[in-house]
């Protein structure tokens, strides 16, 4: 007859194996989170916390759009078709979560916005002030310049290398286990 202890040694080691692979779990995953946490703010706050962020070009953006919407509005009526396309560029920019929404209504505007500074520069139907042309030349230009920034913006080289991590072994399987997902890239 086996003893006490001989029939409890193996319920105690299976008890101990599972608490050693929950704990790597929660601890795992709790450090996976955090870094995915700190990779996403880049997003919203810059790579070193300034304010220097994807987000605040974005925003930027949001502001030309509004201010060009405002000039256009002197030549053209509130009802005009490429008017109205960059306000709802505009509104979607603002209203989007996601970061791939995010890029996706930033590419929106960017084509409604200059392809209404287009018309209004070659439309001879209007007769622009000449504030108004530097103005839309500053809006074309404050545009590309953001979009530069965000091109060298250092957040997706921090999100490929989180997304690489949870990618390899063992965080693949602590990441799946714990629904740490991947990065949306800009």
């Amino acid at each position: 007859m086996k003893s006490f202890v001989e029939i409890k040694k193996p319920a105690a080691i299976a008890v101990a194996v599972i608490m050693i692979i929950a704990s790597i779990l929660v601890s795992g995953g709790s450090s996976l989170r955090s870094q995915r946490k700190e990779v996403e703010n880049m997003f919203f706050n810059g790579v070193s916390n300034d304010g220097y962020s994807i987000q605040s070009d974005l925003d930027a953006k949001i502001e030309v759009a509004n201010n060009l919407v405002t000039v256009a509005k002197r030549y053209y009526n509130s009802s005009d078709t490429m008017l109205l396309e960059l306000i709802e560029a505009r509104q979607e920019l603002d209203g989007a979560v996601e970061v791939g929404e995010k890029r996706n209504a930033s590419r929106k505007l960017d084509d409604a916005a200059n392809s209404l500074i287009e018309r209004m520069e070659s439309d001879s139907t209007i007769s622009m002030s000449d504030k108004d042309k530097k103005y839309c030349m500053s809006f074309k230009a404050e545009l590309k310049s953001r979009n530069l920034t965000i091109e060298n913006d250092r957040y997706n080289d921090y999100a490929s290398r989180f997304n690489s991590t949870i990618s390899t072994m063992p965080a693949s399987i602590i990441s799946t286990l714990t629904g740490v997902k991947k990065l949306e890239l800009y």
